[in-house]
């Protein structure tokens, strides 16, 4: 009976002690999961970033404008990406509220071609990195009324995550550092628009323009890279169908709202941290209790030893 017990202690301690280390670390890396899981975007691509990105933090979105924009001669400019995004909060009577936002992205960008395709592009100006790369600028204007516009500029700190523009390409020295070595990326030039801000009708004129940053006060220095009039610019929430997933009878994506568990953390945390953990857990228990247990065993000989000694004597 005492080899029973010699023998769960053996095993079945380290499996317990494998088990509760697993459970800890399963609750331990969640914060470091979010940058895993934008950072394995497939081949490091802007795009898939971008989707990734929406797919976790939103509860529903949809793809509003896919475009790549070219300028009059056939130059690749960037990639405009906008969706519409649909969030879920809670009010002061703790019922949720659903929110709504555009969200323009602008990626893929040559500035090389951006710059000259600026009217009165001289090669003899000095283009310097930073400061002095183009100004994107959106502009939304109400059909109703051209006094009621939204104008932003882009920016790629817009929002609380920095995307790598892995199609950037540069012009001039913005192709290097202030330190001389050669930029492998830019970033993402994002504008998002809450639309409870606003006051503007479903019919508007989506405007991007281009302008020399470096120059600003010279006439004739941007240029309108696109331009698009839209009829079904919404600026509210009524017509998003909780129950079908639809907004406006168009299907959306319905999306992690943050639930690290369905964007894939268990495969996540499995393969890269609780299966080492859960070893080296296991292993540790098991030298202690292996060690424990071979005292047991020689204390047990010699105590039988002394026994049959004694025996002997009688």
């Amino acid at each position: 009976m005492k080899r029973v017990y010699k023998l769960m202690l053996i095993f079945i301690l380290p499996i317990l002690v494998a088990v509760a280390v697993g459970i800890y670390a399963y609750h331990r890396y969640p914060n470091a999961f979010y940058g895993y899981y934008l950072e394995s975007a497939k081949y490091k691509d802007t795009e898939d970033l971008l989707n990734r990105y929406m797919m976790y933090n939103d509860t529903y979105f949809k793809e509003y404008i896919k475009k790549d924009i070219t300028s009059a001669d056939g130059k690749d400019l960037f990639t405009l990406a906008v969706f519409e995004e649909f969030d879920e909060i809670e009010n002061e009577d703790e019922e949720k509220e659903n929110t709504m936002h555009y969200n323009f992205y602008i990626y893929n960008i040559d500035y090389e071609n951006v710059y000259r395709t600026i009217p009165g592009f001289d090669d003899t100006k000095e283009h310097k990195f930073n400061g002095y790369l183009p100004t994107i600028t959106l502009i939304i204007t109400d059909a109703a009324d051209e006094d009621n516009k939204i104008e932003i500029k882009f920016s790629s700190v817009a929002l609380d995550y920095t995307f790598r523009d892995y199609g950037f390409k540069g012009v001039g020295d913005t192709q290097k550092y202030q330190d001389g070595n050669k930029m492998a990326d830019q970033y993402v030039q994002i504008v998002s628009i809450d639309v409870a801000e606003y006051e503007i009708t479903e019919n508007v004129n989506i405007t991007i323009k281009c302008a020399d940053s470096q120059y600003p006060n010279e006439e004739d220095t941007n240029f309108e890279a696109f331009n698009e009039d839209k009829t079904d610019f919404f600026t509210n929430v009524k017509k998003l169908d909780t129950e079908t997933n639809k907004f406006n009878g168009e299907e959306l994506v319905k999306a992690y709202n943050g639930d690290y568990k369905a964007a894939g953390y268990t495969k996540y945390v499995i393969a890269k941290w609780m299966w080492w953990e859960c070893l080296v857990g296991f292993v540790l228990a098991l030298i202690i209790t292996g060690s424990t247990a071979l005292v047991w065993q020689s204390e047990s000989a010699k105590e039988k030893k002394l026994q049959e000694k004694m025996q002997d004597k009688k």
